[in-house]
């Protein structure tokens, strides 16, 4: 009888035994499954939103990964969806910037790279008078037609009675700031001084003149004080300058020829 109730006994402990190893290795079975899974579905989750967000998908297109649960519950995500979705569109618009802006900047650049307010010397038209007065301007110059690169200071000679026919040659040096648009511009003379066959007259203390009209198919002509009008006929690029040449009327009917020159 006792025989029966040790090997009974033994039996349960060796049933028991065995339960429990059962039970243990359910669980080790359990754990390790989930750490795989964890492995294997979350990371290339996590990797995957992270390369739709580093190329700029938007809120939307995130949750196609499989994460649209999460996302559609959190705020942040769905914010930063839009925040995301207005780089893109502030990225973009950058290379599609308007005509108008595209001219101002290269306008800008124009009058940084030409535009002068030194005073002039009369050396500075030796070029008009020693050559194009008589000549014409060289035949390896660049016409200038767009009025935008033409805006800014230039220096200026106005030479009255060139050829001297009336006795009267002498010369007004300037400067001269080219402003406004092509159906609306402008021409103001900041007078300097006016050169006699000997000497010169100080004209600093004059007030500025301003002249208007408009630049048409590469001239410019505006009508200002005392009924006076300028003609500028042809702007033109050459070794790194600008030039203008043309003509304008006087008070006294005497014949007058226009340069400007910059920087």
């Amino acid at each position: 009888m006792i025989n029966k109730i040790c090997v009974s006994a033994v039996g349960k402990l060796i049933t028991a035994l065995f339960l429990a190893a059962d039970i243990a290795l359910g669980i080790w079975i359990f754990k390790s499954y989930r750490e795989v899974h964890d492995i294997v579905i979350d990371e290339p989750t996590a990797l995957a939103y992270e390369l739709d967000y580093s190329s700029g998908q938007n809120g939307a297109g995130r949750n196609d990964t499989g994460t649209s649960g999460g996302n559609s519950s959190s705020g942040g995500n769905s914010s930063s969806g839009g925040g995301t979705s207005g780089k893109k569109e502030s990225s973009e618009a950058k290379p599609s910037e308007t005509k108008a802006e595209t001219k101002a900047q290269e306008t800008a650049a124009a009058e940084v790279k030409y535009s002068t307010d030194k005073r002039p010397k009369p050396e500075d038209f030796d070029w008009y008078v020693n050559d194009v007065w008589a000549n014409d301007i060289p035949q390896n110059a660049s016409k200038i037609r767009d009025y935008d690169s033409l805006t800014g200071g230039w220096k200026a000679m106005f030479y009255y009675d060139i050829e001297n026919k009336n006795g009267a040659r002498s010369y007004d040096i300037l400067n001269i700031t080219l402003g406004g648009w092509e159906d609306n511009a402008s021409l103001t003379a900041d007078w300097y001084r006016m050169y006699y066959e000997f000497e010169y007259e100080d004209e600093e203390s004059w007030d500025d003149s301003v002249y208007s009209g408009s630049f048409n198919m590469g001239v410019l002509a505006v009508h200002g004080p005392n009924d006076i009008n300028i003609f500028l006929k042809t702007f033109y690029e050459l070794g790194g300058k600008q030039y203008a040449v043309g003509y304008m009327d006087t008070i006294t009917g005497i014949p007058a020829v226009v340069a400007m020159v910059r920087p």
